[in-house]
């Protein structure tokens, strides 16, 4: 009798090992990231930023190509500005989509919003009054860092567009609408700025490809491109004929 107690208590104690190693595992998983800070953050698409006394009420989705979920925010608030960084797991993408619907709270003015990764930061609030309109304005061969945002700019001459993506070496990215809605024509929309950090990182030219895509996933066009650190700014129009035109001024 004692000898099956002894082994009975032995499995329970196993059993609860094993547990609480998974546990550990998951919880580190989980929320364990956000110990390396933005080190550890990723960009996200932002589809809106209330800023109120309070907090920052954030709407947003994973722009990726491959499915992920939505794991939490790490942010830090410094002389009125607030830095966002944002964390996905293709691991618990199983569990929960990509989406966020967060607000972050805040204990002062918050004058701007600022994502921030591993790879850099960007304001996303307020909006630039010029930054949409920025290839009606600029010649791209004098362009000057700080007189308008840098990044890919992308106008859609069409209105079956319902995702872009980019690829380079190992990484990918894109944008497409939360509700998978037709991407919005005749305006520029700011695809990221993944590819530019990038190419800040490596102080190189970075190549990358450009594909469109219809509601069903079939490509609607592809184009092969390259980011200039030194000119830090593409803006492309993809026409109905599938071919995507650069930098071309009005």
């Amino acid at each position: 009798m004692k000898k099956t107690s002894s082994i009975l208590r032995k499995v329970i104690i196993a059993i609860l090992s094993i547990a609480t190693i998974i546990l550990i595992i998951f919880m580190l998983g989980r929320y364990g990231w956000k110990l390396a800070g933005f080190s550890a953050c990723e960009d996200a698409g932002i589809e809106t930023v209330e800023v109120t006394d309070t907090g920052v009420h954030m709407k947003g989705f994973y722009a990726g190509s491959f499915p992920r979920g939505f794991l939490g925010y790490y942010a830090e608030e410094k002389n009125g500005e607030l830095y966002v960084g944002f964390k996905f797991s293709a691991l618990f993408g199983i569990f929960e989509s990509g989406d966020f619907d967060i607000t972050i709270p805040v204990e002062n003015e918050i004058t701007k919003v600022i994502i921030k990764t591993n790879y850099g930061e960007y304001s996303i609030w307020p909006k630039r009054e010029k930054r949409v309109d920025a290839s009606d304005a600029l010649e791209f061969e004098s362009y000057e860092m700080g007189a308008y945002e840098g990044g890919i700019y992308i106008k859609l001459k069409r209105e079956d567009v319902y995702s872009i993506g980019w690829s380079y070496e190992n990484e990918s990215g894109g944008m497409q609408n939360a509700d998978n809605t037709p991407l919005e024509a005749d305006t520029y929309l700011y695809l990221d700025n993944d590819i530019m950090q990038r190419a800040f990182e490596k102080e190189k030219i970075v190549p990358f490809t450009l594909t469109f895509y219809d509601e069903m996933g079939s490509i609607l066009g592809q184009a092969e491109l390259e980011f200039n650190p030194k000119h830090p700014l593409i803006v492309a129009t993809f026409g109905a004929d599938g071919k995507l035109k650069v930098n071309e001024r009005k």
